[in-house]
């Protein structure tokens, strides 16, 4: 999984007026801008992935004549992260009433097949706008840079939250230790 740690938010403003559709300005905070810019460009690196894998984009030089709408690899780019989150065994999608990876796919190949992608515009229920909202709700933003894993905050069960990140941790750490005495450190350090 690639790990993006850089955003043009770093050493900037403390918070920043956005406007979606036609609301007024709302103000977000750094944070929740770094997060947005991290959560878009792993989406689209994702995505990007894909579809070279596919065999839909230019692999070494050799370009592929394809052209596809923004909405179309948005779309794509949600139904990927509803894969990831149903692969990491998170149903924080279905219980915000989004479909599982598989019926998301099927409606975005629905759509392609009856070339449904003329918009230039993202529509606020739309796919992608709404698995990025519930990513920006209910998961930590910073957990996917810093961990490179994805973390829900939002639990009904806030003792099986603290066990399962707790479990993670040691684990990692562990790794960490075992990547070390590989290394011929063994202080782990």
């Amino acid at each position: 999984m690639a790990r993006f740690r850089e955003s043009p938010f770093r050493d900037g403003v403390e918070a920043m007026m956005i406007t979606v559709g036609e609301t007024d300005p709302v103000k977000v905070s750094k944070q929740f801008a770094d997060a947005a810019v991290w959560r878009a460009t792993y989406l689209a690196h994702l995505t990007g992935t894909a579809l070279q894998k596919m065999g839909m984009v230019a692999v070494e030089g050799v370009a592929q004549p394809i052209r596809l709408s923004a909405n179309l690899l948005l779309e794509f780019g949600a139904v990927l992260q509803l894969a990831l989150w149903e692969q990491d065994g998170f149903t924080a999608h279905f219980d915000a009433g989004l479909p599982s990876c598989s019926d998301a796919f099927a409606e975005l190949a629905r759509k392609t097949e009856q070339d449904e992608w003329d918009g230039e515009t993202i529509a606020i229920d739309s796919l992608s706008f709404e698995v990025f909202r519930l990513s920006m709700d209910e998961f930590s933003w910073d957990a996917p840079s810093l961990l490179g894993i994805d973390v829900q905050l939002k639990t009904d069960n806030e003792d099986e939250f603290v066990e399962q990140l707790a479990e993670f941790l040691w684990r990692d750490h562990q790794l960490h230790q075992s990547k070390q005495l590989k290394e011929g450190n063994a202080d782990g350090e």
